[in-house]
This record gives structure tokens, C-alpha cells and sequence, in this order.
């Protein structure tokens, strides 16, 4: 039955119930009109009859109307908030492909306004890499009448430059038109393309009586998620490539002591494969090293450890960390293991070439040791044998000032004693008397010369009176025969504490640097300083010659090293201040 049918029967069925109503109506009208009147003329009444039908058939059908649109307002309001206001993009296509309306979120979603999308083909707005998955997925929904779901880009912003014609053939697929000579495609001007997002497209088929089928298609933005696997797959390739080329081991092992993973390259160091290990006993796989084993055990009870052990000829430092429950059970351990054989050979070798250093040092140490006595043992000889030569220096110098006294001292006091005999005897005889005065002022001469050579050689002041009275007659002698100007001063000075060595050394030195100044230096003024300070004796000889310079003593002048010699066998010490042109002061410390 058509459509023209159908609206017969229905006006027919309104018509009936309109007439049931006028009845209804007109019944009311005669039982409230006067009573006994009557309608004159028959064709007015059903005149009337008819305008009064037909007006209620009009109300009627306006009323069934305004219902009618009510529920269109409503279906529309419903279909708005389904479709236009939906978090995902609809679109709506036809069999060949084209668009034939479009939400709100995907026009949102690729940048365009909704009349920039109808009418045209979905392909123009999918990059042209992922068309042939589009294509795939028609071919399916076609077959199958199921819905299908597929990932691919479209272009956000605006369609793709137009590509070449597509035919489709048995496959079902999307093969570009290859241009051959004039039967070539005259293609579009194209168009600026937008930027690409990833999309989840599902599209379902639906069809309805006659009419030809429709597609169905949701778009989800799933641009982020895409960027976050690509990131991931990155990541995750990064982390392959460091564990692969790093000298590490990474493992885990379950609570039961199985090996849920391992991998890295030093795993190959230790003798093993991935598939190997994987899915192994703990204990099996390192049967061989009862170290590990006793390591994973303690690790299993919940106890860290770190330890460096030699697998399979390589050195690795393995730490190992259980992994608690919250009850604190121990659910497994994770690891890892660090090729540090080259540390260790490294290590080893250092630790080879410090013990050779060590033996060498040792070696050589004992050798300087003996240097260092047979150095000890030779200037303690020195020593010996420099005070024995002071001591029989200075005992050939008393021998020789006895010798001088007692014999030259003698013969000179006989001959002033003839002398004085002549003198008298030729008393009348001036020029015999004159002579003979001559001789004895020449002997007198010689006596006090005499007296003074002895008194060098050996002073006997310095054992009867002490050092400070025969460094005070030696400096009187100087005075009178030089015309110098010589001070000799003393602190707290005990001669009782000095011993006979240090007085004959300390005056030796003194001796020595006056007579330097005297000779050497032409001094006019020349201090000396005797002090007695916590057991020490300190001695100072200073001058205002002409000085010299301490680090280039002339090679000739053997008295500076004599000075320091005797100083040095009583283990004191001597130094010598000096420039030139700004005199000289020597400075002498004895322990007493």
C-alpha cells in the first residue's frame, strides 16, 4: 500500500470521528435551544452539517499537528545533545563515500566548519600514507556488516591535496590512477594541507527498507596516546640499547628462587644466554659459585648484599635488593650485576707494581740505612780523629811552650843575667856600656815575645784562672801592641761549669776570629760577648771590618773551617754573618 493510499484511510477514519462529535455537539445545541422550534429549510441544516464537520476535523488534525511538532521538538533536542553535543566526531557517510553531516566534535576535531565537510569525500581529509587503511577497513565493513575499527592520520585544518582517481579493484583496495599519455586524469588545483592527528575511527553500516546504506563513523583523538607510545617505544628502545651495550646484568628472581629475568651484556661474560637463565632455578644457574647461591639466600630472607665475585674468569660487582610485601614478605629480588674485571685486573696490577715499589723501597731504604751508618761510622771517626788531632795539636802546642819556656826562657834570662854582669863591668867604658844596654833591650824584647808565643801556644791563664780571664789577657795583649779598640763583656758566665774542652775550643774560636778581624778584615773596633743561658753557652764576635761574603769563603783561609770543626766535635754550632763593607759577626752555641 502507497503513501496516497494511507492518507485516504486516514482522513476517512478522521472524517468518521468528526461526524461523531457534531452529533454529539448538535445534540447538545437542540436540548439547550427553545423548545418546539423547527428548522425551516433542510439544506441549511446540512449546510451547516458540513462547515461544522469539517471545522472539527480541522481542529483536530491542528491538534494532532502541534503534537506532532512537540514530539520533533523533542526528538530534535535529543538528537542535538546525542549527536552534536557527543565528546566524540560523528560523521555520517554515504555508500561511495561522502560525507553527509557532521557533529560538532569532529569539525572541532579536524579544524573546519561543518559545511566544509559535507558533500565531500573522507579520503580528502586523511593523509594519503593511511588512505589504503581506510579502504581496508570498507572492504571489511562490506563483508561482514560488523563494526570495524582502525587507526590512522587525517589532517587537521584541511583536506589533502588532491590525489590521483582511485579504482577499486577485485581486492577492494585503493589503487592510484597511473597517468598514460592523453587518457591521464585532469587532477585538482591542490589545496594547503593541516597538520596530522591520529585518529581511532569505528564505523558501523546501516540500512533502511529501499533506501541505499549509510555509514556510520566515530573519530577519538588519540594523538596524545600515539605521541605517549611512540615515547615509550623510545624509551624502551633506549633502554634496550643501554642494557645491551652496557657491561651489566640485569636480573630478577621470584619469591620461589625462579629467574623472571635477565639480560645485558655482560650476561654473555658470564658464560650464559638470555634463554638459558630465563625461567631457571637461581640455585641451578649458579650452582657453580656458592657464593651467589649463599648471596640469593640471604637476599630471599630479606637482607641486602653486595659483593665482588669471579664468574667464569670475569670479576663482577653484584648487589642484590629483596623486594618486601606489604605483609613484608619477601616477594623476590632484583639485581644487577657490573662487569668490573678491568677495575679488578687494573687493581691487581696497581697493587703488583705498589709491592714491587714497596720491595724496591725497602731494598732501598736498607741500603741508604747502611749508607746512612757507614756515613755515622765515618764521621764519628772523623770526629775521633779530628779531636784527636785538636788534642795533640793543642798538646804539642803545650810541649812547645814549655819547650819555649823552659829552654829559650832559660837562655834568655841567663843572658840577661851575663848581660847585666857585663853592663856593670863596663860601667867606665861608654861605648862598651852603650852596646851592652842594646843587647839587653834586644834580650828583653825577645823575652816578652817569647812569653807571648807561649801564651798563643798554650795559655796557662785558661787552666788556672778560667776562659773569660784568658780571652781578657789575650784581647789586653792585642790592645797594646795593635792600637785597637776591643770589648769583651760577660753574662752570667760559670767558668766552674765549662769543661776543658769547651774552654780551649771556645777560646781557640775566639782567638781565631779577632785575629781575622785584625789581619783579614782591618777592623778598628771589634766586640766580644761571653753569655750563660739555660745550660748553653752563647758566644758573639762582632767587627766592623770590611766583611765578606759567607757562601764564597776565600779557599785559602783554613781558620773557618778549623772554627766550626772544633765547634761542631763539642756538638754545638757556629754561624757566620757577613757582606762586604759591613763587617762580620760570628755566633757560637755549646750545650755545657
Amino acid at each position: 500500500m502507497g503513501e496516497n493510499d494511507q492518507h485516504q484511510d486516514d482522513s476517512a477514519g478522521l472524517r468518521r470521528r468528526a461526524e461523531v462529535l457534531w452529533r454529539k455537539q448538535s445534540a447538545d445545541r437542540r436540548n439547550t435551544s427553545h423548545h418546539g422550534a423547527d428548522i425551516p429549510l433542510e439544506e441549511a441544516l446540512n449546510l451547516l452539517h458540513e462547515l461544522e464537520v469539517h471545522q472539527i476535523e480541522l481542529e483536530m488534525q491542528n491538534e494532532e499537528l502541534r503534537s506532532t511538532q512537540d514530539e520533533l521538538a523533542v526528538s530534535h533536542a535529543r538528537y542535538f545533545d546525542l549527536y552534536d553535543l557527543a565528546p566524540v566526531g560523528y560523521l555520517t557517510l554515504s555508500e561511495k563515500g561522502l560525507i553527509l553531516e557532521a557533529n560538532l566534535a569532529a569539525a572541532n576535531l579536524l579544524g573546519l566548519e561543518r559545511s566544509q565537510f559535507v558533500n565531500q569525500p573522507v579520503t580528502r581529509f586523511i593523509v594519503p600514507d593511511d588512505q589504503d587503511i581506510y579502504y581496508l577497513q570498507r572492504k571489511r565493513l562490506s563483508a561482514t556488516l560488523q563494526p570495524q575499527v582502525c587507526e590512522l592520520r587525517m589532517l587537521r585544518g584541511g583536506p589533502t591535496p588532491p590525489a590521483a582517481p582511485t579504482v577499486h579493484g577485485p581486492r577492494g583496495l585503493g589503487h592510484r590512477a597511473v597517468r598514460s599519455g592523453a587518457a591521464a586524469v585532469q587532477a585538482e588545483p591542490e589545496q594547503e594541507a593541516g597538520g596530522p592527528l591520529w585518529v581511532r575511527l569505528q564505523a558501523t553500516v546501516t540500512q533502511s527498507g529501499a533506501d541505499a546504506p549509510v555509514w556510520r563513523v566515530t573519530l577519538s583523538d588519540i594523538t596524545e596516546q600515539k605521541q605517549a607510545q611512540d615515547s615509550l617505544r623510545a624509551s624502551e628502545a633506549r633502554l634496550r640499547a643501554l642494557l645491551t651495550n652496557a657491561p651489566v646484568v640485569l636480573f630478577a628472581i621470584d619469591g620461589a628462587g625462579i629467574v623472571t629475568f635477565a639480560d645485558g651484556r655482560g650476561l654473555a661474560g658470564m658464560g650464559f644466554a638470555p634463554e638459558e637463565v630465563h625461567g631457571r632455578p637461581a640455585y641451578d644457574v649458579f650452582a657453580e659459585q656458592p657464593v651467589i647461591r649463599a648471596a640469593i639466600q640471604r637476599a630471599l630472607a630479606g637482607e641486602a648484599f653486595t659483593r665482588v665475585a669471579q664468574i667464569a674468569g670475569m670479576w663482577f660487582d653484584i648487589r642484590l635488593l629483596p623486594l618486601p610485601e606489604p605483609d613484608q614478605r619477601v616477594a623476590g629480588v632484583i639485581g644487577v650485576a657490573m662487569d668490573v674485571t678491568a677495575r679488578k685486573r687494573a687493581e691487581n696490577a696497581l697493587q703488583q707494581a705498589h709491592d714491587d715499589l714497596e720491595l724496591r723501597v725497602q731494598e732501598r731504604t736498607a741500603e741508604l740505612r747502611a749508607a746512612n751508618e757507614a756515613l755515622r761510622q765515618s764521621r764519628d771517626q772523623l770526629q775521633s780523629l779530628t779531636r784527636r788531632l785538636v788534642d795533640a795539636q793543642e798538646n804539642e802546642r803545650a810541649a812547645i811552650a814549655r819547650e819555649l819556656h823552659d829552654g829559650a826562657g832559660q837562655a834568655l834570662t841567663v843572658m840577661l843575667l851575663d848581660l847585666g854582669a857585663l853592663a856593670r863591668q863596663t860601667a867606665d867604658n861608654p861605648d862598651t856600656a852603650a852596646k851592652v844596654q842594646a843587647l839587653q833591650a834586644a834580650a828583653d824584647g825577645l823575652m816578652s815575645e817569647l812569653h807571648t808565643l807561649a801564651a798563643d801556644l798554650h795559655p796557662a791563664t785558661l787552666n788556672l784562672l778560667g776562659l773569660l780571664a784568658a780571652v781578657r789577657q789575650h784581647i789586653s795583649s792585642l790592645q797594646d801592641t795593635a792600637g785597637l779598640q776591643i770589648v769583651v763583656k760577660d753574662v752570667e758566665l760559670d767558668d766552674n761549669s765549662l769543661s776543658p774542652e769547651v774552654r780551649i775550643a771556645v777560646y781557640r774560636v775566639i782567638q781565631e776570629a779577632v785575629n781575622n778581624a785584625i789581619r783579614h778584615a782591618q777592623a778598628r773596633n771589634i766586640g766580644v760577648l761571653l753569655a750563660m743561658q739555660e745550660s748553653c753557652l752563647r758566644v758573639t764576635i762582632e767587627d766592623d771590618g770590611s766583611g765578606f761574603n759567607p757562601e764564597t769563603p776565600d779557599e785559602g783561609r783554613l781558620g773557618l773551617l778549623s772554627m766550626r770543626e772544633r765547634i761542631e766535635m763539642l756538638g754545638g754550632s757556629l754561624t757566620i754573618e757577613s757582606s762586604p763593607g759591613a763587617g762580620t759577626t760570628v755566633f757560637v752555641e755549646v750545650r755545657v
